[in-house]
């Protein structure tokens, strides 16, 4: 539900201040209304936040700070980086034992005439989308169940590009521009995750070129040497039998679900190292009678040295991008967007990641000693629900002010923008 806001909540007030000096008086006002329209309200898209600020902040308003007003991008998400960096919990910093995870999400739109849209395979779905928009996240997590969203990257389609007469970029060589982005920006990290889609030679080269880890996924259908002879990972995963199986490590993954796993060393054609190898995990799920559920997954990494389980244990945190994925469609208004242009698109994207950043903050605890709060354990969802409870309040409490004073129902209702 949408409700009219007459108060920022203090929390996220507080922690907008950081951004200020990113933007011009105006701008600013306009930036604080749009992060607590993302997180307080159920649509996100500029009419829908217009609604919200009825006493001031019009459609047009909103539409010209994200389509048409000059502000920087890159450094507003600079400013979370400096943020986080500098948190009072070191628990909650970025940190050199931390992970970077690349993947990207489709979203649907229903128009030709927004910028960048083409047809994209949507494989969870098994169809294609018409016109969409595929956004290249760059999420930070580690082992502390922190989750930063960084940065951002939009795919473009050749025929875009050729159209506009720009460059054709990958989504290898965007994941590779946004961890060059991460390094240049100082950012503490391990290494890289990624699901199958991303295992290249080009990217893992480009990790190992600044001396950082890396795990990935695999498809069933990669080429290893095994005993002389090469064969894919499916071929190689039949000649575990199943008594072999079920004596194998265990490993509770996540959701408890319970993983068998063998581990072996084996060189990679696609790779072109030679003889050289790589750690390859052939991990698979059973149920509570013991029976193989599902195909095996396969999981590969240049940590050579590291414990199987502890590489389980790694790349299961990637499971941090996912779930930002769906909690900012969910909560933050990710594609809630209508805006044609583009620069007004990325500015939706680039605040969308600021507000999930915000809602970090404040389950971190990171406000001042006035507004204390105990929110470690809340999800996205119950984090806004309590922006929106605060919110909510500020309107009961103003509307009883109004009361009191006798001010007509008409002019009331008229200042909360509700027609009768």
């Amino acid at each position: 539900m949408n409700i009219p806001i007459l108060q920022i909540p203090k929390q996220i007030q507080e922690l907008c201040q950081n951004y200020k000096s990113n933007f011009s008086i105006p701008q600013f006002k306009n930036f604080e209304n749009f992060i607590t329209g993302i997180i307080i309200n159920d649509q996100a898209d500029i009419y829908a936040l217009s609604k919200g600020f009825e006493q001031g902040k019009h459609y047009d308003s909103l539409h010209h700070f994200a389509s048409e007003s000059y502000w920087n991008m890159e450094d507003v998400l600079k400013t979370s980086i400096s943020i986080i960096k500098h948190l009072p919990d070191q628990s909650k910093r970025l940190n050199s034992k931390g992970w970077l995870i690349i993947d990207d999400s489709l979203i649907e739109k229903f128009g030709k005439l927004m910028e960048a849209v083409s047809t994209q395979y949507d494989h969870s779905q098994n169809r294609y989308l018409k016109y969409a928009h595929c956004l290249v996240a760059l999420v930070y997590t580690d082992q502390n169940m922190n989750r930063y969203p960084l940065n951002f990257g939009l795919w473009r389609s050749k025929q875009d590009c050729k159209e506009i007469k720009q460059k054709f970029l990958t989504k290898i060589e965007i994941a590779r521009d946004l961890i060059q982005y991460a390094i240049d920006q100082g950012i503490p990290f391990q290494g890289v995750l990624f699901d199958s889609w991303y295992f290249c030679k080009d990217l893992v080269d480009f990790i190992e070129s600044h001396n950082k880890d890396w795990v990935s996924a695999s498809k069933s259908n990669r080429n290893i040497v095994h005993q002389g002879e090469t064969i894919n990972l499916q071929e190689y995963s039949k000649t575990i039998n199943n008594n072999e199986r079920r004596d194998l490590p265990k490993f509770i993954a996540k959701k408890e679900k319970v993983c068998r796993f063998k581990s072996i060393k084996k060189s990679m054609p696609c790779l072109k190292r030679g003889k050289e190898t790589v750690r390859i995990l052939v991990s698979y799920e059973y149920d509570k009678n013991k029976k193989f559920t599902k195909e095996p997954i396969f999981l590969v990494s240049n940590r050579k040295n590291l414990r199987p389980e502890k590489l389980l244990q790694i790349y299961q945190i990637r499971w941090a991008v996912e779930t930002f994925f769906r909690d900012a469609k969910q909560h933050l208004g990710l594609e809630d967007y209508q805006m044609r242009k583009l620069k007004g698109i990325k500015s939706h994207w680039c605040l969308v990641f600021t507000s999930a950043v915000i809602l970090e903050l404040v389950k971190a605890k990171c406000v001042s000693k006035d507004f204390p709060i105990n929110a470690s354990h809340l999800s996205v969802g119950e984090l806004c629900q309590r922006a929106f409870n605060e919110a909510f309040q500020a309107i009961i409490i103003w509307v009883i002010q109004q009361v009191k004073k006798l001010s007509p129902d008409h002019q009331i209702f008229s200042y909360l923008g509700i027609q009768l």
